[in-house]
């Protein structure tokens, strides 16, 4: 089984819920049983088909219901497993993202973006499992991540859980304009929770010490186009991960590579939102004196006033670049900066800008 399963892997489903009935056209995929099918979610079979790679198709509407009783099954696991199979957690700043969270009911302009390291394959979904259970029920709630084709979707059977986990394939060496970071871009309009880990891989380094390692990588472009190429600034929550490296140390042989290593000391630092001018004093009450928090909303206007000037450089661009034709479409397309070195030169610098913020979280 390649890197990456962890703890989502599964037996077979023909000893999971019966035999795969095979003898079907070589066109069509494998028709699995009703409680299979139940499991993995309605459109299982259109995970793999290459037919169907369109935005459309891969964004298309579930069973809400369907999905968070699976949210609530998987995170079932993994909340006990972060409660009570560690040897000490230490969470800060999980009211700051509960209350954006439940302010975006009423609020249904700007989405949230989550940025964290990415220290082991476990760091999503298990750092959700400090998030209260009702929220598992609530899809709006439950963040949408982006995952790699080639560790998480590479089963037919295995794919739709990640699926209906809310975890978007992206295809890695495609770019940053490929069909996944559409999506994310339309669950932001849509004023919905994307988490990204912009590094783009794991990186351990407290557990490679070689002297190429780096406690943060530089950060992919695709974090930029999100922020850039929304219709509206979206919040931006940076989240620092200590100790799921040592949960999920990588270079283990097999099959320990899959196993977690119990009683281990996790670190969770949720940090106020870089740029929201609306973040309530009443989130750090119990953190902040008064010129604490004075100082938090000095840096989080000038950090909009920074996210807001790329934001308009990047425009500029699109506006300058786009077709007459094109200028009687409300819809703005970037299309045209992909390959433009000044909208490539807002990319580095943003990317840039957000490393610093997300580094800024480490604590001391």
């Amino acid at each position: 089984m390649r890197r990456g399963y962890s703890m989502f892997a599964v037996p077979r489903a023909s000893n999971l819920a019966g035999r795969v009935l095979t003898n079907q056209s070589s066109n069509r995929s494998p028709q699995l049983p009703f409680l299979t099918r139940y499991i993995l979610g309605p459109e299982y079979s259109a995970v793999f088909d290459g037919r169907h790679r369109s935005t459309k198709k891969i964004g298309r509407k579930r069973n809400r219901h369907e999905m968070s009783l699976y949210i609530a099954s998987v995170m079932s696991f993994f909340k006990p497993l972060i409660k009570y199979g560690m040897k000490e957690t230490r969470i800060d700043g999980l009211p700051i993202l509960l209350e954006i969270l439940e302010r975006a009911r009423h609020d249904r302009k700007p989405g949230l973006i989550t940025i964290s390291n990415h220290i082991s394959t476990l760091d999503d979904p298990m750092v959700w499992g400090i998030m209260p259970f009702s929220t598992y029920f609530d899809t709006s709630k439950v963040r949408w991540t982006l995952g790699a084709a080639d560790i998480l979707f590479t089963n037919r059977y295995i794919a739709p859980l990640f699926q209906n986990g809310q975890v978007i394939k992206t295809v890695r060496g495609d770019g940053i304009y490929q069909p996944a970071l559409d999506l994310a871009l339309e669950k932001l309009d849509d004023s919905q929770w994307v988490h990204v880990f912009p590094e783009g891989k794991v990186n351990q380094p407290n557990v490679d010490r070689s002297v190429f390692s780096r406690e943060l990588l530089r950060f992919k472009w695709g974090i930029s186009r999100l922020v850039l190429e929304s219709k509206h600034e979206p919040i931006i929550l940076p989240i620092w991960l200590t100790g799921f490296d040592q949960v999920m140390p990588e270079g283990r042989p097999s099959p320990y590579n899959m196993i977690p290593r119990l009683n281990q000391s996790l670190s969770i630092k949720i940090s106020p939102p870089i740029n929201d001018l609306r973040s309530s004093s009443d989130q750090n009450t119990k953190r902040h004196d008064d010129d604490d928090d004075d100082l938090q909303k000095r840096k989080n206007c000038n950090n909009h006033l920074k996210i807001s000037e790329f934001r308009k450089r990047y425009q500029a661009l699109q506006r300058r670049s786009q077709k007459p034709q094109d200028s009687i479409n409300d819809h703005q397309d970037y299309s045209s900066l992909k390959d433009l070195d000044e909208a490539k030169q807002i990319r580095i610098e943003l990317a840039s800008f957000l490393h610093s913020q997300l580094l800024a979280v480490r604590p001391t």
